[in-house]
């Protein structure tokens, strides 16, 4: 699996929180736990080609 991550910014994702534009009242705004080692456990091919990101890069 290792060979199929690369870095956020060469993979194709334009993310764009929308949930973030959301009133407070319909969210919360929680910070990230790090966590010791994270991995991928599984990739969904298909989609990841439908929404333009490149792991193979």
């Amino acid at each position: 699996m290792e060979e199929i991550m690369p870095t956020l910014s060469n993979i194709g994702w334009q993310f764009d929180n929308s949930y973030a534009r959301l009133p407070e009242l319909m969210m919360s705004r929680v910070k990230p736990v790090k966590v010791q080692s994270p991995k991928l456990i599984v990739l969904n091919h298909k989609l990841s080609k439908e929404l333009g990101l490149n792991f193979r890069s």
